[in-house]
C-alpha cells in the first residue's frame, strides 16, 4: 500500500501518512519564462529583466486553473517580495488564505533564482518582423497595439519604478491614469489622503515624470 494512503492509528488519532507532507518546489522552464509549482499553488514568472537592481517579472500565481494574483516586482530585493506576499494575501479569497501561507519569501527568491539560471531567449529573424511592422505602422495603430496590451498597467509601473521611484508602483500608476482621463469626456477625480510626508507629491511627480 502506497505510503499516502497508509493509516495508523497513534495514541488514538488516526493519520495519513505523506498525505499533507510539504513537496518540494517544482520548476520548469517556458517559452517565455519560469514556472514554479507547490502543491496545487502555481507562480509563472514572465517578462522577465535582468537590471542593475536584479532579477523583475511579472509573477502570477495561480490556485489550480483560477488567477489569484499578478504584480511585477523586484525579486532580488527583500521589501517588494514581503509587499508582494502580503498584497497577495489580503485580496485572495478568504478560502484561499490558509493555504496562502505556503507561498513564502522563500518561494520567491527560488523563482528568482531559476528566472536567473533560464538563458536568454534568442531573437531570430521571425520575431523581429512582428515589431517591425508595428514601428511601420501609423500611430493610431501602434496606439491600438498598446491598449490591447493585458499588461499595459504592469509595463507602466515597471516604467515608473525604473525612473527612480521605489515605493509600491501601483500608487503613482493609479495617479497617472486619473491624468491621462483628462482626455475623456468625463475626467477622474482622484485624491490622495495621508499622512505629512507619506509621499503624496512624490507619487504625483513620478506619474507627471511619463507625460
Amino acid at each position: 500500500m502506497r505510503a499516502r494512503n497508509h493509516l495508523r492509528v497513534k495514541k488514538g488519532v488516526r493519520i495519513r501518512i505523506g498525505a499533507d507532507q510539504p513537496r518540494e518546489p517544482r520548476c520548469s522552464w517556458t517559452p517565455t519564462g519560469v514556472t514554479l509549482t507547490v502543491g496545487r499553488w502555481r507562480l509563472t514568472a514572465e517578462d522577465l529583466h535582468r537590471t542593475r537592481s536584479g532579477q523583475t517579472a511579472t509573477v502570477s500565481v495561480h490556485y489550480g486553473e483560477e488567477l489569484c494574483y499578478r504584480e511585477h516586482l523586484n525579486l532580488d530585493r527583500a521589501r517588494p517580495r514581503q509587499q508582494f506576499l502580503a498584497n497577495f494575501v489580503r485580496i485572495c479569497r478568504p478560502p484561499l488564505r490558509p493555504h496562502a501561507q505556503r507561498l513564502t519569501e522563500t518561494i520567491l527568491i527560488r523563482l528568482g533564482d531559476e528566472c536567473r539560471r533560464r538563458p536568454e531567449t534568442q531573437v531570430s529573424a521571425m520575431t523581429l518582423r512582428p515589431a517591425q511592422r508595428v514601428l511601420d505602422a501609423t500611430p493610431e495603430a501602434r496606439v491600438r497595439v498598446l491598449l490591447d496590451d493585458p499588461y499595459l498597467l504592469l509595463k507602466l509601473g515597471r516604467a515608473i519604478m525604473e525612473n527612480g521611484w521605489a515605493g509600491d508602483s501601483r500608487i503613482p500608476t493609479l495617479a497617472y491614469v486619473a491624468l491621462t482621463s483628462r482626455l475623456l469626456e468625463r475626467p477622474m477625480n482622484l485624491t490622495f489622503v495621508a499622512t505629512p510626508s507619506a509621499g503624496k507629491n512624490a507619487a504625483l511627480d513620478a506619474a507627471l515624470a511619463l507625460g
